[in-house]
């Protein structure tokens, strides 16, 4: 895969062609990341599971892809989401669930943290008093009613959801209008197929949403060859 030579920082994936072994990384600059890879730069670096994978079946064998883009101060928690997503540090070749790794703390330290956690009224366990019972009882202003239901509408179905609906008993016409209410329309010129938002055209595609949104908006031609448009 060929990155344009940009300073996208974003979450990649390695799949390993041969085992079918995924590896999850984060990087400030994906195209200066798969360069190192594609020129060898791993193998000069510490020893882990892509290192080997990497040496043993050669980069040939190895599919790079970009999987999110996203601010660099959110790199590693993303990171470790699409580990846990892939269960890569199970079944693939993490090492660890990503974003520095599990943290553990000393004894003292715990009970630091338990001494200044004391009188914490945001932790789980807090007890409401009666007064503040009654006030959260009050009925909402017919305006704030409002506020909410418009709200919600926006708020797009989960992938849960829009199967609990498929579920029940309903006709295919009153199905279809429930989910194309809460998604966008998205159709492949190539292929002439239309999907239900960008996450069902990575289900079935394998492109990253972002590049999918991108590609309907404007900003790029393209993605992975293809190209989308919002219906």
């Amino acid at each position: 895969m060929g990155l344009v030579n940009l300073k996208i920082p974003g979450i990649y994936k390695i799949n390993c062609l041969i085992t079918n072994k995924i590896y999850i990384g984060y990087s400030s600059n994906m195209y200066l990341r798969e360069k190192f890879y594609k020129n060898g730069g791993i193998i000069k670096s510490k020893q882990n599971s892509i290192k080997q994978s990497i040496i043993k079946y050669g980069w040939d064998n190895h599919y790079f892809e970009i999987i999110e883009e996203c601010s660099k101060d959110k790199l590693k928690t993303r990171e470790k989401y699409w580990i846990l997503f892939y269960n890569s540090h199970k079944e693939g070749l993490n090492q660890n669930i990503g974003g520095g790794g599990p943290i553990t703390h000393s004894d003292v330290t715990k009970q630091k943290i338990s001494n200044s956690n004391k009188g914490n009224k945001n932790l789980l366990g807090f007890k409401y008093t009666e007064e503040m019972k009654m006030k959260m009882k009050k009925p909402k202003s017919k305006e704030h009613i409002e506020k909410l239901s418009k709200a919600k509408k926006n708020i797009p179905l989960s992938e849960e959801h829009k199967n609990k609906l498929l579920g029940k008993k309903r006709n295919d016409e009153t199905i279809k209008k429930m989910i194309i209410s809460h998604s966008f329309l998205i159709k492949c010129i190539e292929t002439n197929k239309i999907f239900y938002g960008a996450k069902q055209v990575y289900k079935h595609m394998g492109i990253s949403p972002t590049l999918v949104r991108k590609v309907c908006q404007g900003k790029i031609p393209k993605g992975k060859g293809y190209t989308f448009k919002y219906i």
